[in-house]
């Protein structure tokens, strides 16, 4: 363990904001050292100037960085959304990328892998969208066969239309039943701009019941994408971007002492998400060093009235 931990740039910033950095704070001492430097990220805050949102990519960043957006329920990373996810769609499609279709199909799919262990941190990559057909059950007699997740070979595919074994999945919200190949375009489509991602939702929350954190979902829900090489916004050290569906609070469904305990969590889940990413990472200088995090009240939906 090393005894540097990441700097928190949290001066003058809302005690909100300050309580979801403090929870990044105590999940750094997580971190290893890799030799040249910490798997933890230090953090930089940027906070909307003159009523306009701080760009969130830097064009001349010195070392690695990834971009932390408020998003919403929508899990979507579009124009529409205004603010800083609105910022960051418009410089991800000036260079190639299309994130108001494969962010949020993306984020539905990790966001149902990690519903299944929440408070861990699960990873999603191409080959995690392909169903998978079971081995066919023994047989208990000769009258009784095994089954596999396939639909009658008389059915026809929902994309192609083209008849045969056919495997049902979920892909974009819905209950599919589509052919290899169409299964693998789909997969292939949606990883066209990103090589993996990680992410998390929130569990054993103090002062949240089991039961409404999972009502909540997916607030609480964070998902770190990593770009590829060649369609990075401004420069090839803006690496990846952290989706995190932000508490909504203006129409005060959430009590402050719930509000606050989900900004902590989110603090520690990022933290443990980067950790996760770069611990994966084979050489340190492929680990992210610097994220610059939107402040989350900077828009009136992300402010508590009682905080």
């Amino acid at each position: 363990l090393v005894g540097d931990w990441p700097t928190l740039l949290v001066s003058q910033l809302p005690s909100p904001v300050c309580a979801m950095a403090s929870a990044a704070s105590r999940s750094a001492p997580l971190c290893a050292s890799d030799g040249e430097g910490l798997a933890q990220p230090s953090f930089t805050f940027l906070e909307a100037e003159g009523g306009l949102v701080a760009e969130p990519f830097q064009r001349t960043p010195s070392r690695p960085t990834a971009v932390v957006l408020p998003g919403s329920w929508r899990l979507s990373v579009a124009r529409r959304d205004g603010g800083a996810c609105g910022a960051a769609a418009e410089a991800l499609g000036n260079v190639g990328q299309a994130p108001e279709a494969r962010f949020a199909a993306l984020h539905e799919a990790l966001l149902r892998r990690c519903a299944e262990a929440p408070g861990e941190v699960r990873r999603l990559q191409a080959t995690c969208l392909l169903p998978v057909v079971p081995e066919p059950l023994p047989s208990l007699d000769a009258d009784c066969t095994g089954t596999v997740a396939a639909t009658p070979a008389a059915a026809s595919c929902g994309w192609c239309g083209a008849a045969g074994d056919l495997l049902c999945g979920h892909w974009r919200g819905e209950d599919v039943a589509y052919c290899g190949k169409c299964w693998q375009y789909c997969a292939d489509w949606a990883f066209k701009d990103s090589e993996f991602m990680f992410g998390m939702v929130p569990n054993d929350i103090q002062g949240v019941p089991p039961l409404r954190l999972a009502a909540l979902l997916p607030t609480g829900f964070v998902a770190l994408s990593s770009f590829r090489a060649g369609v990075r916004p401004l420069s090839d050290l803006n690496v990846g971007l952290l989706y995190v569906v932000v508490p909504h609070a203006k129409d005060s469904r959430l009590s402050l002492a719930e509000f606050l305990a989900l900004l902590q969590a989110i603090g520690s889940s990022i933290a443990k998400v980067f950790l996760e990413f770069n611990m994966s990472q084979q050489s340190p200088s492929e680990h992210i060093k610097v994220c610059r995090m939107c402040l989350f009240g900077s828009e009136e939906s992300h402010r508590h009235p009682a905080a």
